[in-house]
């Protein structure tokens, strides 16, 4: 799966301002029982920027109403960046076709 030139530029920079690196957000363990977050993962300010700039408000109830997961790592929650691809893809709107009016 490709993840589009603007989104990991917006990554970038939300990652950047706040004088992180994007390994700063994903956890490995070593050993094998292991389950660590899919490659690339942010926090709720970098999940919030992914979806257009959404409310810390509105990304936590979604997260409450179960239409978002995230992910606990010790006290912090991240969103992995498939799962955000996800639940942008199951709320795509398809363009309607304009109604003609009859004369």
């Amino acid at each position: 799966m490709k993840i589009p030139d603007a989104t990991i530029t917006a990554i970038d920079a939300v990652l950047s301002a706040a004088g992180a690196t994007p390994a700063d957000y994903i956890t490995a363990k070593s050993g094998s029982d292991s389950q660590a977050p899919a490659a690339g993962a942010v926090n709720t300010a970098g999940a919030q920027s992914f979806l257009g700039g959404v409310s810390r408000q509105f990304l936590w109830q979604e997260v409450c109403a179960g239409r978002l997961e995230a992910v606990k790592i010790g006290r912090r929650q991240i969103f992995e960046i498939a799962e955000l691809n996800r639940y942008i893809a199951d709320h795509r709107v398809s363009r309607r076709r304009a109604r003609r009016t009859q004369p």
